[in-house]
């Protein structure tokens, strides 16, 4: 493995005005913190664990309208797993697409 490039990882992102229909859509979200601002705090506090631990962080913003039609068309559930998935793809495809 070629340890000069950063490894890369996904972290689902979302803006303000979103985290309630992202909470109505998601079926594990009795898991997740009930408000934007809680949630943001843990975000970014997880966002630099990560990159103090030598990630390259791309945050990919959740879309509530779109992102349940990205999970029917895999057969997933939505879910925290699946927000996983979709950011981790997004971020591998990005760094593919720079490199």
């Amino acid at each position: 493995m070629d340890n000069s490039i950063p490894l890369v990882i996904g972290m689902a992102w979302y803006h303000s005005g979103d985290y309630d229909a992202i909470l109505k859509i998601m079926i594990d979200s009795n898991h997740f913190p009930r408000s934007f601002d809680e949630w943001l705090v843990k975000a970014e506090r997880e966002e630099r664990r990560l990159k103090k631990a030598g990630y390259t962080v791309l945050r990919v913003f959740i879309n509530p309208k779109t992102f349940p039609a990205w999970c029917k068309s895999r057969e997933l559930n939505n879910d925290s797993r699946s927000l996983i998935e979709f950011a981790n793809s997004i971020a591998i495809e990005s760094k593919r697409r720079s490199h």
